[in-house]
């Protein structure tokens, strides 16, 4: 059995302590309003992954990226991402099919105004 080793947790802690200080700033220092909504998400992924790869001692850069690629290409994975990629589709026709609808209604309310 592998020895359980709390430094493994770093990364976590580092993302979490990132988007939250970075959220406090732009909403409460900066007067950024839904501040944490404007956190970019993906750079306080990638400081924590890279922090993730420099913890990480003895295995080379390309184990590093194969082991992450092995995670990233797990069916639990990939079938969250495909649900959040319908749902973004999904979301894009609604938006465009209600300016189509918008455009119609216009193009109606002109024709019997006329």
């Amino acid at each position: 059995m592998k020895k359980l080793n709390a430094f493994a947790l770093i990364p976590i802690g580092v993302f979490v302590v990132f988007y939250l200080s970075l959220g406090i700033l732009f909403e409460y220092v900066m007067k950024i309003p839904m501040g944490f909504y404007n956190v970019p998400v993906v750079v306080a992924f990638l400081i924590a992954l890279f922090v993730a790869i420099i913890q990480t001692k003895g295995i080379s850069l390309d184990k590093k990226f194969e082991i992450m690629g092995q995670g990233a290409g797990d069916k639990n994975i990939i079938t969250m991402l495909l649900i959040f990629l319908l749902v973004l589709a999904r979301d894009i026709v609604q938006v465009q099919g209600q300016g189509l609808l918008i455009q119609v209604i216009k193009k109606e309310a002109g024709n019997i105004m006329m």
